[in-house]
């Protein structure tokens, strides 16, 4: 059966993305730049984009349109609108199947949990991908 996941994977399978010239592939935990700006300062540094280190399910950027619409306006650093929306979507989706942190709302089922708090959001948590549950597997934060 095709699903806007599986078109989602035949159209980023095999692709490698750049950030700052540091080669990332999609089977491992994601980086991105992320820069601040405080007075005349600019300061850096990498995030993780999915994995233990990566916002958690409760974060906003969990829900694909969010991490879209941001993904659109900001990327490539120094170069927004770039993509078209639908290659936004793509990436958003992608990150936004991985796994990372619980939802720090989770209270020991991950059905109640996605009912109470995820329901009707554009978001893969508590969704069969690729034969797991999303969220499923994820460790509590200590965040």
């Amino acid at each position: 059966m095709d699903t806007p996941f599986s078109q989602v994977r035949e159209r980023l399978n095999n692709r490698r993305f750049t950030v700052a010239g540091n080669p990332q592939g999609l089977s491992g935990a994601g980086t991105v730049f992320h820069y601040r700006v405080e007075a005349n300062a600019i300061s850096s540094s990498y995030e993780a984009l999915w994995g233990d280190d990566s916002y958690n399910w409760g974060a906003g950027m969990h829900r694909i349109n969010t991490a879209a619409q941001f993904i659109f306006e900001n990327m490539p650093l120094g170069k927004s609108v770039q993509l078209e929306p639908q290659q936004a979507w793509d990436v958003a989706a992608w990150i936004n199947s991985q796994q990372r942190p619980q939802d720090p709302r989770f209270n020991g089922n991950l059905a109640s949990t996605a009912t109470a708090f995820h329901h009707g959001e554009q978001c893969f948590y508590g969704q069969t991908v690729d034969g797991a549950v999303v969220g499923n597997s994820s460790p509590v934060s200590a965040r």
